[in-house]
């Protein structure tokens, strides 16, 4: 199965990187997982174009199986396969973008930090 998000988060990650974004068919998250469900390595996500994903690049992933966890409900695995760039949002693209997807409201798990506790799970 093949699925299109638009990169919104990218951070190391155990010796590796943990890539998230929203999908284009559903405005759902989407976090890729390697087979191992570990960090994921350099040529997990390098695109077609040599460049590394960044923050508000489409990209399309072949996934094989959600496979969920209580605190990442968002997980799919991987299939071998090098992901495809669909396209570099503009700035003005990147805006519309973000401006429909916006969610204000309370605090994202109880806080305005860039992480929760482990305590807090």
């Amino acid at each position: 199965m093949r699925i299109r998000f638009t990169c919104l988060a990218n951070s190391k990650k155990l010796g590796g990187r943990c890539v998230a974004g929203l999908r284009s068919d559903c405005d759902e998250w989407i976090r890729p997982v390697s087979q191992a469900e570990g960090a994921l390595l350099r040529r997990h996500y390098v695109l077609d174009d040599g460049k590394e994903a960044a923050l508000l690049d489409v990209i399309e992933v072949r996934v094989s199986e959600h496979r969920p966890k209580p605190y990442q409900p968002e997980n799919w695995v991987l299939e071998d396969e090098q992901w495809k760039l669909i396209k570099r949002l503009n700035p003005k693209d990147a805006y519309l973008f973000l401006k429909k997807v916006l969610v204000t409201g309370p605090e994202l798990f109880g806080n305005t930090a860039d992480r929760v506790p482990l305590s807090g799970l």
